[in-house]
């Protein structure tokens, strides 16, 4: 579904980069949950392949991520119906 964009809301935290992939490699190796070779090689990537990377990773959480935020909108919602039923 196409939304107009006059009335859009956006999120910054929903922004990530290249800079972003690479705290999780180095948290990743820290971790010992991958070794220094993987962990050097994927740091190695191009800026422009970790940014394809990136945005196929996002692709994939597509549907996760607005069922969350779908979820919290509708959690809002509710809240504020039911406290404005009690200050009633």
């Amino acid at each position: 579904m196409k939304k107009s964009n006059e009335f859009v809301a956006t999120c910054p935290a929903l922004v990530w980069s290249a800079e972003d992939v690479d705290l999780n490699i180095e948290r990743l190796y820290e971790s010992e949950a991958i070794d220094n070779v993987n962990a050097n090689k994927l740091k190695e990537m191009s800026n422009e392949d970790k940014l394809l990377w990136l945005e196929q990773i996002l692709e994939d959480c597509h549907d996760e991520f607005c069922q969350i935020i779908n979820e919290r909108i509708g959690d809002a919602i509710y809240d504020y119906c039911r406290d404005n039923k009690l200050n009633q």
